[in-house]
């Protein structure tokens, strides 16, 4: 098969995997340029909000009155762009969706005109509060039939469902009696509902680090993390998964979306892996594995930190803080994996003579290096905000794409960008929709508490049982759904009665996040495994299972940090770098026990005995005072070593195949 040929096939994977989860008209005649004109707005307007430029204006807008316009763009985008249903063939906008659209526009800036006083009015249920506030939800429950999926769906029925008959729910769940148009004002209209924070944070903070990956792709930012990876880890054995790793941890760290990565350096990694003698399955895995720990990458992460932020009320640089070392464990623990299967499967990496050259490499892309260094010094040096960090990210790559000619961006192709921008922004604007609903219900219902006392009372104030609880409910509810949207529910329904038993708030939502995060690897609906399958031509089911065996420190990693908060960089120094050197070793052990392999087979009984190691290594024993060095820990990471260097030096040499004596 041909070099062409080859490229061809891979684009055509691309885009049927791309297909496979495309719910988007190809519009033609006006609608074509209404609907891009709708998604320019939605990303101008939130970056001209972020500018503050109604203070340099002396303009006095509300933040509300901002938030209802932003939601208004979104809503009737949403309309314009999304198909009805997935064999809608259209390529105009039929006359159900204009109503819509017309009807989002009058809820929508009837609430931006005149919201002052439908506030201060609100006590009084007039037929225009609670009119708008019905057409508003009918409309986001279609938006989220269309666009999010139906778990979702189902999700924000039950809620509204309890919102209005939460009095006739047995104790203890049992709420108070709320008028039915008090509930629609309340959801129109409070800040506690749909133009909360979740809204907030999408328009002011996410929007920002949207706009910089899709920038930073645009301008070649995505192939020069992918050629960088090549550089550093494709001629080295295994190589071509080695550069899925990096490529998608570097990139990932900017888009902070696991199917986006999964498409945008899949569609490279993934033939490279077959080519090297992978198995589609196993390539496909990888590539998913990596991607999806994007969303736990510093500096970026994913949209979801940023609502973790907004939600503990804590610096946004505090949770880039926390999760450098957990990342770093589940990319460690990736990579080993990779290493030893590679050696176990006697695979080569890739020839140095296809591999691009490092000096061309860094010279072409070392511009995409500063605006990484631009946002970590405005987040740390600076003290910026997380919305203005990631703008003055954004500026920086606008102005560096001017300096070398293959980077520039013409009007029109900026232009492209903030569109695509306002698109990669519908379904989070929906899911965070949805989430100031569910709040909104929490906090008129008393719901909140009383699931919080519910689940500390079945659990008997077990921590454990609170986390195998909020684990298993992850694992439920991420069928099919993205990770922010699980951290959201997870978050409201589970994070109360987690800090009520005892664990940092930090570690809590951390733990949320991981166990979120997971939705995108496991069965029956993983929906970055599925994408990289079917780029690779894989059977998606047996990728998901290899995707979870690879990211099984996403599983480990949140029992292990929730327990032991010093691996979030909270506590004692000496207790941090011990604790950390502690489960970094325990990773290694792990990793050897679960290929089997280190320079040669390694035996049924010395994989039992790592796995115990490397559990010794993770786990902090009860009742260990903070800052304490257990002798457990210490015993079971002494042991490890001694098996692991047993293991080294009795298997073969590298270079004569013998034992060694």
């Amino acid at each position: 098969m041909t070099e062409a040929t080859d490229k061809v096939r891979i684009e055509v994977a691309a885009e049927e995997a791309v297909a496979a989860t495309n719910r988007f008209r190809a519009l033609t005649g006006l609608a074509r340029p209404l609907s891009k004109a709708v998604l320019f707005l939605i990303t101008a307007s939130g970056l001209l909000w972020a500018t503050d430029i109604t203070s340099w204006a002396k303009v006095s807008i509300l933040t509300e009155q901002f938030l209802a316009l932003f939601w208004t763009l979104v809503l009737s985008a949403v309309f314009l762009t999304v198909k009805s249903h997935r064999s809608e063939t259209r390529t105009t906008v039929p006359w159900f969706d204009w109503l819509a659209i017309a009807a989002t526009l009058t809820m929508g800036l009837y609430l931006v005109i005149d919201y002052e006083r439908l506030l201060y009015e609100s006590p009084l249920l007039t037929i225009d509060k609670w009119l708008s506030g019905l057409i508003s939800i009918i409309l986001l429950v279609e938006a989220t039939r269309r666009l999010v999926g139906n778990a979702l769906l189902i999700i924000l029925l039950v809620f509204l469902a309890y919102g209005l008959f939460a009095d006739l729910v047995p104790p203890p769940l049992k709420g108070p009696t709320v008028k039915w148009e008090r509930l629609l004002v309340y959801m129109y209209i409070d800040t506690n509902a749909l133009i909360g924070l979740p809204l907030l944070v999408a328009a002011k903070i996410v929007l920002a680090f949207v706009v910089l990956g899709n920038l930073m792709f645009a301008t070649g930012g995505g192939r020069f993390f992918t050629d960088l990876a090549m550089v550093a880890m494709g001629r080295y054995r295994g190589g071509p998964a080695k550069i899925s790793v990096m490529a998608s941890s570097l990139f990932g760290s900017i888009s902070g979306t696991a199917v986006s990565n999964v498409v945008t350096t899949g569609i490279v990694t993934i033939p490279l892996m077959k080519k090297n003698n992978y198995r589609s399955e196993t390539a496909a895995a990888i590539e998913a594995v990596a991607s999806t720990g994007g969303q736990i990458m510093p500096p970026v992460l994913g949209a979801t930190s940023f609502l973790m932020a907004e939600f503990l009320e804590l610096p946004f640089q505090v949770v880039v803080l926390a999760s450098i070392i957990p990342a770093l464990l589940y990319y460690l623990l990736v990579f080993l994996q990779i290493d030893l299967e590679a050696g176990k499967l006697s695979l080569s990496g890739i020839d140095r003579s296809l591999l691009p050259k490092a000096a061309g490499v860094l010279r072409d892309g070392w511009l995409f290096v500063i605006p990484l260094v631009v946002l970590v010094y405005a987040l740390f040096g600076l003290n910026f905000s997380a919305g203005k960090a990631g703008l003055t990210a954004v500026v920086t790559v606008l102005l560096l794409s001017y300096v070398k000619k293959n980077s520039r961006l013409s009007p029109r192709q900026l232009a492209e960008v903030l569109v695509s921008s306002g698109t990669g922004l519908l379904e989070i604007g929906v899911i965070v929709g949805i989430a100031g609903i569910i709040i909104g219900i929490l906090n008129v219902t008393s719901l909140g508490f009383n699931l919080s006392l519910v689940m500390i009372q079945i659990g008997g104030e077990s921590q454990l049982a609170l986390l195998l609880m909020a684990a298993l409910l992850a694992v439920i509810l991420g069928m099919g759904m993205p990770t922010i949207s699980v951290y959201l529910l997870l978050a409201v329904l589970i994070g109360p009665a987690l800090v009520k038993v005892g664990f940092n708030p930090l570690a809590a939502h951390m733990f949320l996040l991981y166990t979120g995060m997971l939705s995108m690897l496991s069965p029956p609906v993983a929906i970055a495994s599925y994408t990289a399958a079917s780029i690779a031509g894989a059977n998606p089911m047996r990728t998901s299972w290899i995707s979870l065996r690879l990211g099984a420190m996403a599983f480990i990693a949140p029992f292990v940090f929730v327990y032991s908060p010093e691996l979030l960089l909270i506590g004692d120094p000496t207790a941090i770098i011990w604790r950390t050197l502690a489960t970094f070793a325990g990773t290694i052990f792990f990793a050897i026990a679960a290929i089997g392999h280190l320079r040669a087979p390694v035996s049924f009984t010395f994989r039992v005995f790592l796995i115990l190691t490397s559990l010794g290594a993770f786990v902090r024993p009860p009742g260990s005072a903070d800052g304490a060095i257990p002798w457990l820990t210490i015993a079971a990471v002494g042991i490890g070593v001694g098996i692991t260097m047993w293991l080294w030096w009795t298997g073969p040499n590298r270079e004569t195949g013998v034992p060694e004596e």
